[in-house]
């Protein structure tokens, strides 16, 4: 059985240095959200030589640089043809809620960066692709502690808690 990435190849890229491509992702959480694939089948980060890490922080640059400056007009044209492909059977309802985005062709106010290695981290694709996501003020009602919302309990860590009992240690047990 193939790599869905690998199969790719150079379709709709609109990015590439000798490592990797970056392209819009078919499931965007944001306008521009765009993922970055290495172009040798790896499953995470550490496979990654020197030059290829170079290549990462190049293509991480240049992505958020394709975003700041597509027009709307662009990025409207580009998702219509992600939706009208139908690559996914939920890509088209994802590309549709970017497109209603109410900051959609905006310049964006920050970005998340981030990998998924593993299925506990919630890899879905076991070829390493990197998320480059835009995020706009107002996104999400508390963007405290970014990335760390994976566990939303766990993400304000400056909110008081309350003590809780000692967790015994397996070891102690």
């Amino acid at each position: 059985m193939g790599c869905v990435f690998c199969d790719l190849g150079m379709h709709d890229v609109q990015y590439s240095n000798a490592t990797f491509v970056a392209r819009l992702d078919i499931h965007p959480v944001s306008p521009g959200h765009m993922l970055l694939i290495p172009k040798r089948h790896v499953e995470r980060q550490s496979e990654l030589v020197a030059n290829e890490l170079l290549d990462l922080e190049e293509a991480r640059r240049a992505a958020e640089c394709y975003v700041e400056r597509m027009g709307p007009e662009v990025l409207r044209r580009r998702y219509e043809r992600i939706r009208d492909a139908a690559r996914s059977e939920n890509s088209p309802w994802f590309v549709t809620q970017a497109l209603a985005h109410t900051r959609f062709g905006e310049k964006p106010d920050g970005f998340n960066f981030f990998v998924n290695q593993g299925e506990a981290a919630g890899q879905t694709v076991t070829h390493l692709h990197c998320h480059v996501v835009p995020r706009y003020r107002g996104d999400v009602h508390d963007p405290f502690g970014g990335a760390r919302s994976v566990i939303p309990e766990l993400a304000n860590y400056t909110r008081q808690r309350r003590k809780t009992p000692r967790v015994e240690s397996m070891l102690e047990l």
